[in-house]
């Protein structure tokens, strides 16, 4: 008997349909993470306990950071979804910052497991160099699948060995230089 869960995400503010193991994100967006937990073996996974720690700076919209199920049999999945808001600007650091969202999974008569999925946090608002000074920054990141082909965007979808290619784009957003 075994059982695993997959934990991916995807930015509900951009629109996005699709889900990965890593987003981009500004503070106050929604995100929502999909969990699949699963069971193979001979026997059916008993008293399988889903828990999903959401990181600092997202709050719980909706769905429950707790499942539980007496039993999942073996070959079948149970599916979660959480939607989170990203917290304001005064949560996060200028820049990226990268939050870690992690689910785990344990069984009475199986193995525990765990995954997660990442959220790059990127603050612009309010960033000057301090000091009085006005003068703002503000980095971009892109990336596009060059082995499948398309446009950059901030997330994509690639298999193991795919080529991407990231882009940064940095730009003055003051008067001043």
């Amino acid at each position: 008997m075994s059982i695993s869960v997959d934990k991916q995400v995807r930015n509900v503010s951009q629109s996005q349909t699709t889900f990965a193991d890593s987003v981009s994100a500004t503070p106050g967006q929604q995100v929502e993470f999909r969990l699949i937990v699963s069971a193979s073996g001979n026997t059916a996974a008993q008293d399988v306990n889903l828990t999903d720690t959401l990181p600092a700076g997202f709050s719980l919209s909706s769905g429950a950071t707790q499942s539980h199920w007496s039993s999942l049999n073996s070959g079948n999945t149970q599916t979660v979804y959480l939607t989170a808001q990203i917290a304001d600007n005064s949560n996060f650091s200028c820049g990226t910052t990268t939050r870690t969202n992690t689910a785990s999974v344990t069984a009475s008569n199986a193995n525990s497991a765990s995954d997660t999925a990442q959220v790059n946090v990127t603050r612009t608002s309010s960033c000057g160099g301090g000091g009085g000074s006005s003068r703002h920054l503000s980095l971009t990141k892109e990336v596009r699948n060059l082995t499948q082909g398309g446009n950059y965007s901030s997330s994509v979808q690639a298999n193991l060995n795919d080529r991407v290619q990231f882009r940064l784009t940095v730009e003055n957003t003051s008067s001043s230089t």
